[in-house]
């Protein structure tokens, strides 16, 4: 229950975060009981009287939830020193009692000799940004599996999507007109359309109310143990009238439980992605779309 992610907080919190230096947006992302929540539930029906491992590992609580629900030991990767630091404080009680070992490396790094208390056979991690990809997260599993050909390693969450979505994003215009400045005449530009950023979370959806358009399309699925290298994503979409722009989302699936990015909330951790479709192509209905892969995330679109 949530209880049990409030005890973690209340128990180990014994200083300010401030002074362990705790990311502030951090705490935004442990604000996203959704998000919990769908960790809790899959590593509880998974991890009993196993090894796991718990890839960037942060502030520890995917650790934490794995030995609440059995898991014989927790190994915990984690590059960052901040988090390092953060990790030792939450979880300093299992890793004095042996419980739980801190490996302050690279996951990419790993190999079989760095697991004294036998080779783990599942992995949890959280390795997502909002287009899924930007965090590296195939890179950083498909490294890690090379590295342990020997081990027979179940994922959590076992599968991620990509999704779009024809939408109707509001402008400004109406609501917020430009008024002239100091004799400026700023109020010419109200004519001018105004966009939402291109990165939408809550907060930023009450300012551009979205309507969805059309039924949304999966455009991406893969199977974390089995990822590859992705390139450019290429699909033909249907834009219903009133569409303005193309949005994206994912989903993440384990076990029968799934979190989707598209249900934002206001302390969801990961916004959605807004494409804005050139009204010439609006007019057709249909659009063939290019989602450029930079970066190792999609942050462009083309639409042709």
């Amino acid at each position: 229950s949530s209880l049990l992610l409030e005890m973690f907080f209340t128990q180990n919190l014994e200083v300010s975060p401030a002074k362990l230096k705790f990311p502030q947006w951090h705490l935004r992302m442990l604000g996203d009981r959704p998000r919990l929540e769908f960790y809790r539930d899959i590593i509880r029906e998974s991890v009993e009287g196993k090894v796991v491992l718990d890839v960037g590992a942060g502030n520890g609580v995917l650790s934490y939830l794995a030995l609440q629900a059995g898991a014989t030991h927790v190994y915990a990767v984690e590059h960052s020193e901040v988090f390092q630091t953060l990790f030792s404080h939450m979880l300093k009680g299992p890793i004095d009692e042996g419980r739980v070992t801190l490996l302050k490396e690279d996951a990419m790094m790993l190999g079989p000799s760095d697991f004294k208390h036998g080779p783990p056979s599942v992995v949890v991690s959280e390795l997502f940004s909002a287009d899924l990809f930007r965090e590296n997260v195939v890179e950083i599993l498909t490294t890690l599996q090379n590295n342990l050909p020997d081990a027979r390693l179940s994922f959590l969450p076992e599968l991620m999507e990509l999704w779009v979505s024809p939408t109707q994003c509001q402008s400004l215009d109406a609501s917020f007109p430009l008024e002239d400045f100091e004799g400026f005449p700023l109020s010419r530009l109200n004519g001018l359309r105004r966009e939402p950023p291109h990165w939408v979370n809550y907060r930023a959806a009450q300012l551009f109310p979205m309507a969805a358009m059309g039924p949304e399309v999966m455009i991406y699925h893969g199977n974390l143990g089995q990822l590859k290298t992705q390139g450019d994503l290429e699909f033909n979409c249907v834009l219903p009238a009133g569409t303005t722009h193309l949005r994206l989302y994912f989903k993440l699936r384990s076990a029968g439980h799934e979190y989707d990015s598209s249900k934002l909330t206001l302390d969801s951790h990961w916004p959605n992605i807004l494409f804005y479709v050139p009204p010439k192509l609006r007019a057709h209905g249909r659009a063939h779309v290019t989602l450029n892969a930079k970066n190792n995330g999609f942050q462009s679109a083309d639409f042709r």
